[in-house]
């Protein structure tokens, strides 16, 4: 009965050590879960900063864009302007 009783008490013992290890390897996954979470959190934070920049630049590309094509038009305008001038100034001077 005493070797029942130390089979027992071993038994016991080794299944408290499977249940530690087992509680440690879930505090280690634990840890690691949270870990992987604040890593997500700082990539997501990071592509909507990057995304708000993205934005800004495109916005400020589209600013130029305009402002190129209304320059464009101004020129051709003072080209038109400057045709009729010298269209002018020639009819005066043949008169």
């Amino acid at each position: 009965m005493a070797a029942f009783e130390a089979a027992i008490e071993s038994a016991e013992a080794s299944a408290e050590v499977v249940r530690a290890e087992r509680d440690a390897d879930a505090e280690e996954a634990d840890m690691r879960v949270t870990s992987l979470e604040g890593a997500l959190a700082a990539a997501r934070a990071e592509a909507a900063g990057a995304a708000e920049t993205l934005e800004a630049v495109e916005e400020k590309m589209r600013e130029s864009v305009e402002a190129w094509q209304s320059a464009v038009e101004e020129a051709e305008t003072l080209k038109a302007d400057k045709a009729d001038l010298n269209e002018t100034c020639v009819i005066l001077e043949e008169r």
